[in-house]
């Protein structure tokens, strides 16, 4: 795995829950994800006598470019020179409770720069060793690291661009006014997401841009809920006349003709029937919903901490 952040931690999770579960069935002995995620692997092995070589399995290991201190698992928001040493020891103690529970390895200060493939397929890769250097990070230029592996998963990040005039770093922009989240040196730029909270959660930023958006209208603004009214009602006039608008055109038209509807429509049954549909929706869906795990129980007597 090649990342960093929540989003990593979390694949990382679910890769060593699946290869352990699956693991564990070839024993004989069945599974339940939600109780080996909530128990954690090393206490159900622990329970059971066994580890991750008696499995033969190695585990996930996570590379990433910088130190376990740097990886955005708590919010860094506005944090001072003081508090920061504190975040980065939240982000150390959630790493390592991470790895202590699911048994994954973590090599820090490493970018990949070259893969090993035979044929079509992946046989390792090749990582470079980094340094940090006054919040810099700095390729340490013939120091390699190969890494031997058939799978390879990279967690794509969203740090934002730099953008010439406005100040930041490592991703972060200084922020004036954690109300509004104001850019320090401007009257009228904000930040929203990411680049003030520092979590690589798309959900977080959304929250938090909601939770801003809303924050600087009530009080950079100064709306009043009158003027809201009158906001959405102009928008909803706009969407109206756009509305109208497409109709026009689309009854402007010419229509098509029954031999190419007749042809749609005989290509649309074509494809349904090859997925088993018999225009039953409700039916189709029934017959075809996953399994979920919440509906899968582990048998009596499996073995496996927290049998039913």
């Amino acid at each position: 795995m090649i990342g960093g952040g929540l989003a990593s931690l979390d694949v990382v999770k679910i890769l060593m829950l699946e290869t352990v579960s699956e693991a564990l069935r070839k024993r004989g002995i069945s599974t339940n994800l939600f109780e080996l995620e909530k128990k954690g692997i090393d206490k159900t092995l622990a329970s059971l006598n066994l580890s991750m070589e008696d499995l033969g399995l190695k585990g996930c290991t996570l590379y990433y470019r910088r130190r376990a201190i740097d990886m955005p698992l708590s919010p860094m928001s506005t944090a001072t020179s003081q508090q920061l040493a504190k975040v980065q020891l939240v982000r150390q103690k959630i790493l390592d409770n991470f790895q202590k529970k699911y048994l994954f390895r973590f090599i820090p200060c490493c970018i990949p720069v070259n893969k090993k493939t035979q044929g079509d397929h992946l046989t390792g890769i090749t990582f470079q060793k980094t340094i940090i250097e006054n919040g810099r990070l700095i390729p340490v230029k013939g120091n390699l690291l190969e890494a031997e592996t058939p799978l390879a998963i990279s967690s794509i990040g969203s740090i934002p661009e730099p953008i010439e005039g406005i100040p930041s770093q490592e991703g972060v922009f200084p922020i004036a006014d954690p109300g509004t989240c104001l850019i320090d040196g401007f009257d009228h730029v904000f930040a929203i997401g990411n680049a003030v909270t520092g979590k690589g959660n798309i959900n977080e930023s959304i929250k938090h841009s909601r939770e801003v958006s809303t924050g600087i209208i009530d009080h950079f603004f100064e709306w009043q809920q009158q003027e809201y009214q009158d906001w959405h009602r102009q928008t909803a006039l706009k969407v109206d006349q756009n509305i109208g608008q497409i109709i026009n055109r689309i009854e402007k038209r010419p229509s098509l003709s029954d031999e190419l509807l007749q042809s749609i429509l005989e290509k649309t049954r074509v494809f349904q029937q090859k997925a088993g549909f018999d225009g039953n929706y409700d039916k189709w869906i029934k017959k075809n919903l996953p399994i979920r795990y919440e509906e899968i129980a582990a048998p009596s007597g499996s073995g496996l901490p927290g049998d039913a």
